[in-house]
């Protein structure tokens, strides 16, 4: 599971997200800035975030 969240939400904190990964088998998570409570993966940031996870770390290239 990916776990996406701004890092300055209010809605979904940080402990909540270490608590996920503590107790949740395979989950990855990133904090984004400026993403609001739903990033919407526009920015090539977001998107190489979502390429990593779904893909591996050369993005499916190769």
């Amino acid at each position: 599971m990916l776990v996406v969240r701004d890092e300055s939400s209010d809605l979904l904190s940080r402990e909540t997200v270490a608590k996920m990964e503590e107790k949740g088998q395979a989950v990855t998570s990133a904090e984004v800035p400026n993403a609001g409570h739903a990033p919407v993966f526009l920015t090539d940031d977001q998107i190489a975030l979502a390429r990593t996870f779904f893909l591996g770390k050369d993005g499916g290239a190769g």
